[in-house]
């Protein structure tokens, strides 16, 4: 999802919905990337169930416009809001 702000900034959302033994790998952290760059994206955030591979995290930390909210911070989220 592109997400278009008031001052002309661009956002890439993506979400991945995995139990918690399937990590979001660099493959796909690299696949979101190539998407932000083709839809002019200004940064994104990736949002995932689970967590991610230590050498995706790193690829997102090495890209700097990414943030990550893993099931560890959602789950902090839900209880924040008593869902």
């Amino acid at each position: 999802m592109i997400c278009d702000g008031r001052y002309g900034e661009r956002i890439g959302v993506r979400c991945r919905q995995y139990s918690l033994d399937r990590r979001v790998t660099l493959r796909e952290v690299c696949e979101f990337i190539t998407a932000l760059t083709l839809n002019a994206c200004n940064g994104g955030i990736l949002i995932t169930t689970s967590t991610l591979t230590d050498d995706a995290l790193e690829e997102v930390k090495r890209h700097g416009n990414i943030m990550v909210i893993d099931g560890h911070v959602l789950r902090r989220m839900f209880r924040r809001f008593g869902l």
